[in-house]
């Protein structure tokens, strides 16, 4: 096990950069669920999606170390944009969104330590800093799921932007022993449509298979 008790502070870090520690506030109880509710199985290769017919293809992303179902209408957004969108210098590895940029999915390979043991704890930690640190104005959900034989921690809750509230779904996973964040998020006007395929994406995500052991789906 590596040292976690300054964990609240490298994660703070981590997602906020050097702005936004605050005093570490006293525990919350956390459910930790295993069957959440069945999501959609974005395994499917054409989702109808709000009206809209959306087809899905399985992608290697982050040099090949992860695999999972993106929307074929989805591009990664341009550097300009994401600074805008995210204006921390820790801002995610690759972004990936809609014409619109209303719906993003984002993924971090951070440089933060983990292993497969810690997760509870790195879970824990994360929706204690989220909690007390993010505007929250609704929590949905969280918890640690087992996700293709690796251990998968989530929180979902909706939280003010700009101009409008915005659903995010986070999960986060080992990943090479650093932490790997990633983050669904879409307003609330597309929640109805979205929510069940950003679970459908998390329950779908492929961590850490080799180049050598990928097969053709």
């Amino acid at each position: 096990m590596s040292d976690m008790e300054h964990m609240d502070e490298q994660i703070i870090s981590m997602l906020y950069g050097d702005q936004g520690r605050e005093e570490q506030a006293a525990d919350k109880d956390t459910k930790y669920l295993t069957q959440p509710d069945q999501p959609i199985l974005v395994h499917q290769t054409v989702l109808k999606i709000d009206g809209e017919t959306i087809p899905f293809t399985e992608e290697w992303i982050l040099d090949g170390k992860i695999r999972v179902p993106l929307p074929k209408t989805f591009h990664p957004m341009p550097p300009q944009a994401a600074a805008m969108k995210y204006p921390s210098e820790r801002r995610p590895d690759l972004i990936y969104t809609n014409d619109s940029t209303s719906i993003n999915i984002a993924f971090n390979h951070t440089d933060h330590a983990l292993t497969e043991e810690e997760m509870e704890e790195f879970t824990m930690a994360m929706i204690q800093i989220l909690r007390r640190t993010q505007p929250i104005l609704q929590w949905y959900e969280d918890g640690i799921r087992e996700i293709s034989g690796k251990h998968v921690g989530y929180c979902e809750f909706l939280a003010p932007a700009l101009n409008v509230n915005l659903y995010n779904l986070m999960f986060f996973a080992e990943l090479e022993h650093k932490a790997l964040l990633c983050t669904f998020n879409c307003t609330e006007e597309e929640m109805k449509h979205w929510k069940p395929i950003a679970r459908g994406l998390m329950d779908s995500l492929v961590i850490g298979e080799s180049e050598e052991g990928r097969t053709e789906q």
